[in-house]
């Protein structure tokens, strides 16, 4: 049987200074990317298949950065008989982040952040 683990980070809430000023969408990204991990820093020793979606406000009105409302954290249990395809976990954890961010009434891009341990986050154009 396979099994899916969902978690949800609320303590994603905060902004990230010097984000906005990069000039490289690559930068902006990876600057993202990095800044998230830190603190959800479990989800880097999950070796099964994984993917994680973020609610980012590219335009927060905030003097220090973008905007990271919350993480989604999907992944195959260890104990499952086979994994699950990261694009079912990269669906699933989209999804949730866009209902999440219904439910709460926040103005928010739901995007994906991470698939199986690597950055897939794309910065809009500037």
């Amino acid at each position: 049987m396979r099994i899916l683990i969902i978690l949800a980070v609320a303590l994603m809430t905060a902004n990230h200074a010097s984000l906005v000023q990069a000039d490289e969408k690559s930068k902006t990204a990876d600057g993202i990317y990095d800044f998230v991990m830190e603190r959800v820093d479990h989800y880097g020793s999950i070796f099964e298949t994984k993917a994680m979606a973020i609610c980012i406000d590219w335009d927060a009105p905030t003097v220090s950065g973008i905007q990271i409302h919350q993480a989604f954290m999907h992944y195959t249990d260890p104990g499952s008989d086979g994994p699950i395809f990261v694009g079912k976990l990269a669906q699933s954890a989209k999804y949730n982040c866009k209902k999440w961010a219904k439910s709460e009434n926040t103005d928010c891009t739901c995007q994906m952040l991470d698939k199986n341990g690597k950055n897939v986050l794309k910065a809009p154009p500037r």
